[in-house]
């Protein structure tokens, strides 16, 4: 499920997917519902930030080429044309992994005309994805134009929108935000780097004891998305992670890493972060 979060975002979605890293000679290429497209906007000193990001779930690995184009609009749809450079356009040509995003920017800066709300939209294979400001850019100086400048691809331009958090092992006791109908939780991991979190809860299935469990819960922090992946180990009784990255300077690595896990029944193995894959040893 990839779920909009209403306090963190001013996103509208195309459609739900993703992709996964493999040789880009065996991947197909992606259909629309393989990956949404989300548009978020921030205002800064310097004038308006219009992130817009591929978004990425669980579906099969696939290639991506596209051209996204961003316009500043008035309210009622009609192009600023006193705006430079506006519309502008994204060439995009990727491979698109399972729980990522692909960020492009830009930023439209100095608009010394009359205030008014303002519509800027994200358009992608036939789709088009609103953001509204009520608030133009500050006017800067009235000989400057007012334009809409490339920022370029990347998060390195954008505000951190989450808190950065340290690979750990949740302490015991605390209170899992997970339903017990789902899993009963042994013990949990969490992870983020500002921009994107990761939290894998291990135990047993709600509904049967003797099934071991992961959920895998994730929230991309930029656009307020958040997926949640259900990893069923088999009759292997409840499970617990006995080993997964620790410290600040994974917080990126790590959510794609190894967890190392041991089951009621003694059975052990390896939660492959990087697809939700599992790994029994011996």
């Amino acid at each position: 499920m990839l779920a909009i979060s209403p306090a963190a975002v001013a996103t509208m979605l195309v459609a739900l997917g993703s992709g996964a890293a493999a040789s880009t000679t065996a991947l197909l290429p992606c259909q629309r519902d393989d990956y949404a497209v989300a548009l978020r906007l921030w205002h800064t000193q310097r004038g308006i930030v219009a992130a817009v990001g591929i978004v990425t779930g669980d579906t099969p690995a696939c290639t991506l080429k596209s051209t996204v184009r961003v316009t500043v609009r008035y309210r009622k749809g009609a192009v600023a044309r006193l705006v430079r450079g506006n519309p502008a356009a994204w060439q995009l040509a990727t491979t698109l992994e399972p729980w990522t995003h692909v960020v492009h920017s830009w930023s439209w800066r100095n608009w010394c005309h009359p205030a008014r709300p303002f519509v800027l939209t994200a358009s992608a294979n036939g789709r088009q994805i609103p953001a509204r400001t009520s608030n133009p850019p500050h006017c800067r100086s009235r000989r400057l134009a007012s334009d809409l400048v490339n920022s370029g691809p990347g998060t390195k331009l954008l505000p951190f929108t989450g808190d950065r958090i340290p690979a750990h092992m949740l302490p015991p006791g605390t209170p899992p935000a997970l339903s017990p109908a789902l899993i009963r939780v042994t013990n949990a991991w969490v992870v983020s780097d500002g921009r994107t979190l990761v939290a894998v809860y291990a135990g047993e299935a709600g509904s049967d004891p003797g099934v071991g469990l992961f959920v895998v819960v994730r929230q991309d922090l930029v656009f307020g998305l958040q997926t949640q992946d259900t990893v069923n180990v088999g009759r292997t009784g409840a499970v617990r992670i006995i080993s997964a990255p620790s410290g600040a300077a994974v917080e990126k690595a790590a959510q794609r890493g190894d967890l190392a896990f041991s089951s009621a029944t003694g059975v052990r193995g390896v939660l492959h972060l990087a697809r939700d894959t599992l790994e029994l040893t011996p």
